[in-house]
This record gives C-alpha cells, sequence and structure tokens, in this order.
C-alpha cells in the first residue's frame, strides 16, 4: 500500500492475470469495477474481460482510456 491506496503491478496484458486484484476485490466485499487504462485493444480489453468473466459489474471509462491509434481504440469499444 502507498499512501492508503493498493498498487498492483501487473506482468500480462491483463490485470485479473497473477495479481492479487481479485483477491482484493473479493475482500473489500466489491460488485462494480471501473476499468480505464492504456492499450484500449489489448491491456484495457483483457482486463475487463477477466473482470466481467469474474462475475463483478464492469464499466468500462472510455474517456480515461487510449491506444496507440483512434481507430484501434474506437474498434476495441465495439466489443
Amino acid at each position: 500500500t502507498s499512501g492508503g491506496m493498493v498498487i498492483i503491478t501487473k506482468k500480462s496484458w491483463s490485470s485479473t492475470s497473477n495479481t492479487a486484484l481479485m483477491d482484493c476485490l473479493k475482500a473489500w466485499n466489491i460488485d462494480t469495477v471501473l476499468v480505464c487504462g492504456l492499450i484500449t485493444s489489448v491491456c484495457v480489453q483483457h482486463s475487463a474481460f477477466g473482470i466481467f468473466e469474474a462475475g463483478y459489474r464492469t464499466i468500462l471509462v472510455t474517456d480515461c482510456c487510449a491506444d496507440r491509434g483512434r481507430a484501434r481504440h474506437e474498434a476495441a469499444l465495439v466489443f
């Protein structure tokens, strides 16, 4: 933790793969997750799918996401 925040480091495309994120969400009784970040078409998409698949209400904050190009970003939002 840092200043009251938990910092979770990821080593792959998804924030749910081999990280403490899912354990934290369960321990804190979280039911809704806001997803944002960089590379909408890869990391954000993989994280959102993993969180959704685990049964959480998943909201993609599109204004807080970006990709290497606008076309890739927009295409990733159509999933």
